[in-house]
């Protein structure tokens, strides 16, 4: 399964790297599904480009919630899990999830 994450990672990495090439992308390790690490000032770059690229149509974002790190700098990290929902004859299923977080403060 880990080698399935990472394939799938790089995937992601990839089609993120071509669609907005200014935006800096980190693949960090995870046990459960793809993870990439942004800057809060270009979230709104990437989950644009979660959902408007075809290679990836991340067009759900199921979930927000927070880590506190105390007493660690930064502090906080934010997470976003979005999934990739695929419609083939009309049948929509759940194809992969993928989290993405920022530190804030």
């Amino acid at each position: 399964m880990r080698e399935a994450i990472e394939r799938s990672t790089a995937e992601i990495v990839a089609a993120l790297r071509e669609a907005v090439p200014h935006v800096a992308v980190e693949a960090v390790p995870s046990i459960d599904m793809p993870t990439l690490v942004v800057a809060r000032e270009q979230l709104l770059d990437v989950a644009k480009a979660l959902r408007d690229t075809p290679a990836l149509q991340f067009a759900l974002l199921v979930e927000v919630t927070a880590a506190d790190y105390h007493p660690a700098d930064p502090r906080f990290e934010v997470v976003y899990h979005f999934v990739c929902v695929r419609s083939e004859e009309h049948t929509s299923e759940l194809q992969s999830r993928f989290g993405i977080s920022y530190a804030v403060f």
